[in-house]
């Protein structure tokens, strides 16, 4: 059976992994690592809860995606023991705030170091946020895709639009239900014992009505692959 980890960078992030938690069929060790210590102190369900938030007092970074990237790289060596041994890593995280934009490219490379699978299962910021979080953004994700096995992302402007009379309780509720049925299919495949580039493409195929975008990493030349959602959300 391989050895699976499923770990999310800040505070929404581990919103999507607690949801993934309550409803996982696949076993797999689950990390939470956040700046805030709220959220490893009581806000997670995770098997393991991972502070590293030192160098902000415990308060996460303000946005501040270097704050994020410096309290990642200052806990190197403690992530790179837990998950000592992975055969696979999937990194959940949404962009745009601190810790997860600035700590998720730190945090693909030290998971591809380790010799794991890596993939990432991620959002943009919503479209009525500030426009400094998307910018933000856009300027990782291209680092992202340099390192990751492949990067999966959520379009929640989809939710909002479905759900929107409902709520935003229920817009992020079902946004955090399609990041675990993402993570799920990413997991079942693995243990299919399949390549990155066919896992990606399962990913795809079962659940592209909801996925904005996939990066594919071309293992050949190096170059990546873009497939963008082909159905509609109904």
């Amino acid at each position: 059976m391989a050895k699976s980890y499923v770990v999310s960078l800040g505070g929404a992030g581990n919103n999507a992994l607690n949801a993934f938690i309550k409803q996982k069929s696949i076993d797999a060790t689950t990390i939470t690592i956040d700046t805030d210590l709220n959220i490893t102190t009581w806000a997670s369900e995770a098997d393991i809860k991972l502070f590293i938030g030192e160098n902000t007092n415990g308060c996460g970074t303000m946005a501040s995606p270097e704050k994020g990237k410096n309290a990642v790289l200052m806990h190197e060596d403690d992530y790179t023991q837990l998950i000592n041994g992975a055969d696979i890593v999937v990194i959940v995280c949404f962009l745009g705030g601190g810790t997860g934009t600035g700590g998720l490219p730190e945090t693909v490379k030290i998971s591809k170091k380790s010799g794991a699978k890596t993939f990432v299962v991620s959002a943009m910021p919503l479209s009525f946020v500030h426009h400094s979080h998307r910018d933000n953004s856009e300027k990782v994700l291209p680092k992202v895709r340099n390192f990751a096995d492949g990067v999966f992302l959520i379009d929640q402007e989809l939710f909002v639009e479905k759900y929107r009379e409902d709520g935003m309780n229920t817009v992020f509720k079902k946004v955090n239900e399609a990041f675990s049925d993402v993570i799920d299919c990413i997991l079942e495949n693995q243990e299919k014992g399949i390549e990155c580039k066919q896992i990606c493409s399962e990913v795809h195929d079962k659940c592209a009505i909801f996925l904005e975008k996939i990066f594919v990493k071309q293992e050949r030349n190096g170059r990546k692959r873009q497939r963008k959602r082909s159905n509609k959300f109904e």
